[in-house]
């Protein structure tokens, strides 16, 4: 967020790169026009688990790019709203708001601002994705209980103000929705990146949603989203990030008894192998109610208490922001896809539900003079970038913890001072990887834990449990005697992490600085 629309961004060498400014709505429900700060995009590269620097500035130099200014259009316009500066704004009426990349195309209603379709370039095919608000009433619902009154009632009515933010980088529809009984309860926002990370291949789905008025005592907010997919009643969550779960919608027992806990993860897969996943950046309710459908819940207030331990109702609702990712693949094996085996996400699913669940750190330092960048590079005083890894590791490798275990006791130290869990991650060949995304697995590309630090080299290590409390007997990578087919023997270290899909492996090692 930066409050002076002439700035320009340029990484740690001193090179400009390209960026883009958009208007800050604000964080209520009601857009704000005259807060005076923008936002700003710009496409990064970090090496895995590292560090790399860029700097924002106004101190304008030969070769800077100025950042560029989004263009703006706007449907439904309300009388008191004014244009932002110093941004140009379009007013439309019946035109189909519509964002796009190189990637996919996304397609909204002009009365209420809703997702309608998704259009993915790579297949040339068109997706019905329709995006509801509705909103469950309740008089016995409680903290641990969900009981409905009946089914959920869509809230979202003609007329009200749509966003449409256009740029490089980035595009967005963000949306007020007109709402039924004239109070609303949340603001939308619908986004698309460019580039080819992963992030470009995903549509962000951003809520903020406010349910902290007396209006809304025993309301229940959900986000529905209703394709037009057969999965015949069936559709798969995630359990805590580490594996998926089959679950399945009965008619014969009630609303409630079919909706799921859904820690990061719901897709719907239909008999021909297309998938429509959701990630979530929170871990929330999930059902499938009808055909083709998934509805997560947003938020919660309830008046009464539900005799759980509790003692209450759920009345100090906060302001929140709920993220989701919507990734639609399109298999490209269909023997595979149609298989009775468990349904496990795809190399690209993983990889959007890694992006948010953990997602990039910033750190904010005092700027420098950006004149004054080149003499300070020459000198050696700001690192360009920091490398932890000497190479990214295999796609489906995942680093669950890289820690400090605690000794068992004062008396018995650890000679073994640092820990790690690798996790291999189970996916679904049927689908791809993402186009234009490198990406390798461990069954092409091994691991040697011993030279997996670009900084530090590791002596001795061991393999642990879980926990890092019972260790293997045995020093992981100790010298063996490799016997070739001729009969003579050479000494080898045996360093190389062997993992089965859906196994995590824990190691403790001793980390030594190189020269």
């Amino acid at each position: 967020m930066v409050d002076d629309p002439a700035v320009c961004v340029v990484d740690s060498e001193g090179e400009s790169i390209e960026s883009q400014l958009s208007p800050d709505w604000g964080k209520a429900i009601e857009p704000t026009t005259s807060s005076g700060k923008h936002r700003l995009q710009f496409e990064v590269q970090v090496p895995a688990l590292g560090l790399q620097t860029y700097l924002v500035t106004t101190d304008h130099h030969k070769g800077c790019k100025p950042a560029f200014l989004s263009t703006l259009t706007v449907f439904n316009q309300p009388s008191d709203f004014s244009c932002p500066r110093p941004y140009t704004c379009v007013y439309k009426k019946e035109e189909t708001p519509v964002i796009s990349n190189q990637h996919q195309k996304l397609e909204f209603d002009s009365r209420t601002g809703l997702l309608t379709s998704m259009r993915s370039y790579s297949t040339g095919k068109n997706f019905k994705v329709d995006e509801e608000i509705a909103m469950y009433s309740s008089a016995g619902s409680g903290a641990y209980l969900f009981l409905p009154s009946g089914e959920a009632v869509p809230i979202v009515q003609p007329g009200g103000l749509i966003l449409v933010t256009q740029g490089p980088i980035m595009q967005e529809v963000h949306t007020k929705p007109s709402c039924l009984a004239g109070y609303t309860p949340l603001v939308r926002s619908a986004r698309l990146f460019s580039g080819s990370s992963v992030q470009a291949l995903v549509a962000e789905i951003e809520y903020h949603v406010e349910l902290v008025e007396a209006k809304f005592n025993n309301k229940e907010l959900i986000a529905r989203f209703k394709t037009e997919m057969n999965n015949k009643q069936v559709f798969h969550t995630d359990l805590n990030g580490f594996q998926t779960i089959r679950r399945e919608t009965y008619a014969k027992i009630p609303l409630q008894g079919n909706y799921y806990p859904m820690p990061s993860l719901a897709f719907l897969q239909c008999p021909g192998g297309r998938r429509f996943s959701i990630h979530s950046q929170q871990a929330l309710g999930v059902a499938s109610l009808k055909k083709g459908e998934l509805e997560v819940m947003l938020d919660r207030r309830l008046t009464q208490d539900d005799d759980r331990g509790l003692g209450q109702g759920i009345m100090d609702n906060e302001p929140s922001r709920v993220i989701f990712h919507l990734l639609l693949e399109f298999n490209t094996s269909v023997s595979v896809a149609q298989s009775s085996s468990p349904k496990v996400p795809s190399m690209l699913s993983h990889r959007v539900g890694a992006q948010l669940s953990y997602p990039l750190n910033v750190f904010f330092s005092k700027p420098e003079p950006i004149l004054n960048l080149p003499s300070t590079l020459r000198t050696g005083t700001l690192a360009t970038s920091y490398q932890t890894l000497e190479a990214d590791l295999p796609c489906d490798l995942h680093v669950v913890s890289l820690k400090t275990p605690q000794p068992k006791s004062v008396s018995s130290p650890m000679s073994l001072n640092y820990g790690i869990l690798l996790q291999r991650r189970g996916w679904d060949s049927a689908y791809t990887a993402g186009q234009d995304l490198k990406c390798d697995t461990t069954a092409e590309r091994s691991i040697d834990l011993f030279t997996m630090f670009k900084h530090f080299k590791i002596s001795r290590a061991q393999k642990t449990s879980l926990n890092f409390i019972h260790d293997d007997s045995n020093l992981f990578g100790k010298r063996e005697y490799a016997h070739r087919k001729e009969g003579s023997g050479s000494a080898s270290k045996l360093g190389i992490v062997e993992l089965n899909p859906m196994e995590i492996q824990g190691f403790k090692f001793d980390l030594q600085a190189l020269n």
